[in-house]
């Protein structure tokens, strides 16, 4: 999680770096490529390699798409000069985008289906230590929808995964005499929203890591057992609501 912050903020510092060069020295080039271009492509390039070499999925490794695009648009002008191509000959950047798109959603619909968490396996939403061959139920994993989870609180792990849609997670059986002071919801949230309802008489420890995301709601400190939120937030809105 420190590596992730760390890698955005330096995309982050290169970025308004870039943009400086650009508002006060646009024309200042490297081999006739001007240096804000320069700074913007490390960037790219450091996002391409970033999740080609330390993705953790299979699906991760080949997310190339986006930043491919991005630096196609960034240098088309000068692609155009390079190859002698009238830059009205050239691909659209938006066809280029929605290519991207269309792939990036293609991949990860297949082969998120591959996806397997490392030493856990998920029965009815509880996390158990076992073979990394195993799969978490698919009630609890949502793509391209809307969907509601109902996670039974006398378990102490829970996990839940969101792409490209909305999740809404309840949790029942919270009347239950001795329950477990501490609950761990394992949260995977990306191009989505996940909405979690607490009871109220519950705390919330929030340790969910969230790169280009946001997560937001109102949450109490204290409370009879606590609720400890941990995975991470990928371009997405992780939601808490204490009911």
């Amino acid at each position: 999680m420190k590596k992730d912050r760390i890698f955005w903020a330096i995309v982050f510092i290169l970025g308004a770096i870039g943009l400086i060069f650009r508002a006060v020295k646009p024309d200042l080039a490297i081999f006739t490529l001007p240096i804000w271009k320069w700074l913007i492509g490390a960037l790219l390039l450091n996002w391409l390699i970033n999740n080609v070499v330390f993705g953790e999925t299979l699906a991760r490794h080949l997310d190339v798409f986006f930043p491919l695009a991005l630096m196609y648009i960034l240098i088309r002008p000068e692609l155009a000069e390079w190859t002698n191509t009238p830059l009205d000959n050239m691909v659209q950047w938006w066809i280029v985008l929605l290519i991207a798109a269309l792939l990036h959603m293609a991949n990860h619909l297949i082969l998120d289906l591959f996806r397997k968490p490392k030493g856990l396996h998920i029965i009815h939403g509880e996390v158990k230590e076992d073979h990394e061959d195993e799969e978490p139920q698919a009630q609890n994993n949502n793509r391209f929808s809307s969907s509601a989870v109902y996670l039974n609180a006398t378990k102490e792990s829970h996990y839940v995964m969101n792409r490209f849609g909305q999740q809404v997670v309840y949790f029942q059986n919270t009347d239950v005499e001795n329950l477990p002071e501490t609950m761990e919801l394992k949260v995977d949230n990306a191009f989505g929203q996940t909405i979690i309802h607490v009871p109220s008489d519950w705390a919330v420890k929030n340790d969910v890591d969230s790169a280009m995301g946001n997560v937001t709601g109102r949450i109490r400190d204290t409370g009879k057992r606590t609720l400890h939120l941990v995975g991470k937030n990928r371009f997405g809105e992780l939601l808490i609501n204490q009911d």
